[in-house]
């Protein structure tokens, strides 16, 4: 899942995430890869109903306000515990989304890896 996003489902991404990003998430992911689309969120803790039931609300948000033009058969949601503050551990599938202060050098990691 390395494709592009495409800069139309991007206003629809950050309008899905309004109110949903909250203080355990490290990092969220996004994966796309043409026909369904994958969001990801990296915790300081093991995965609880909240945390799913927070994506199924993202996840519903995306889908209800995404253009029509853009086909999308599938969205998954996936939550994984980082047990450490690592950047080993983070696979930004096709975009890191949001990444807490503390992991703001994976940003430049990736931003970097990605430019080679």
């Amino acid at each position: 899942m390395k494709k592009l996003i495409p800069d139309k489902l991007w206003k629809s991404i950050v309008i899905a995430f309004i109110g949903e990003i909250y203080c355990n998430i490290r990092a969220i992911a996004i994966g796309y890869d043409g026909d369904s689309i994958i969001f990801r969120y990296y915790l300081d803790r093991e995965p609880m109903d909240f945390d799913y039931e927070s994506l199924e609300v993202v996840a519903t948000n995306f889908d209800s306000c995404r253009p029509a033009s853009i086909p999308i058969k599938n969205i998954n949601i996936e939550c994984v515990y980082l047990k450490e503050k690592s950047r080993k551990d983070i696979d930004p599938l096709s975009s890191l989304f949001y990444a807490k202060r503390e992991c703001y050098s994976l940003v430049l990691f990736i931003l970097w890896f990605y430019e080679k």
